[in-house]
């Protein structure tokens, strides 16, 4: 019986130091398995966190790009209206000429107008006078007649 408890001790040891050493290499497989997952896991991390920043990247790149489109379009649109602006001005500044001609004009008419008239209103004295002088001399020449004939004009009629 010795030998057959020897066995069973034999096998109990056996089994126990089959199960502890399966115990060992489930667990050492585990670690491995665990440490394995764990470097995964950082790398996925890492490459998550690389992702991200040149997520980043990109996206301040495309703000910046987008800023400095915004400005280019913002300078070309105040470019075109200071360019509008500019030819709105010069149009009025010939206009301003213009009017300024054509007042200068019609300053120069209304000054030569205005010496014509008085030049016909010294005229017309001139010739009212000389118009008196004349009906005067008339006057005075019916008279003579008057007198050399012995008659008025009334008589000479009749």
């Amino acid at each position: 019986m010795t030998t057959v408890a020897a066995y069973i001790v034999v096998a109990i040891v056996g089994a126990l130091a089959g199960i502890g050493v399966s115990e060992v290499i489930r667990l050492t497989f585990l670690r491995k398995r665990h440490a394995r997952a764990s470097e995964e896991a950082r790398h996925l991390i890492q490459g998550a966190e690389r992702e991200k920043e040149n997520l980043i990247k990109e996206a301040k790149l495309e703000a910046k790009d987008l800023l400095f489109q915004a400005r280019a379009a913002l300078e070309k649109e105040q470019k075109e209206k200071l360019s509008d602006l500019g030819q709105q001005e010069r149009r009025l500044l010939q206009r301003e000429e213009s009017l300024e001609r054509k007042a200068a004009a019609l300053e120069k008419r209304d000054a030569e107008t205005q010496k014509r008239e008085q030049v016909f209103a010294r005229r017309e004295e001139e010739l009212e006078e000389k118009e008196a002088v004349c009906e005067r001399a008339v006057k005075e020449h019916r008279h003579a007649l008057e007198r050399v004939a012995g008659m008025t004009v009334e008589e000479a009629k009749r």
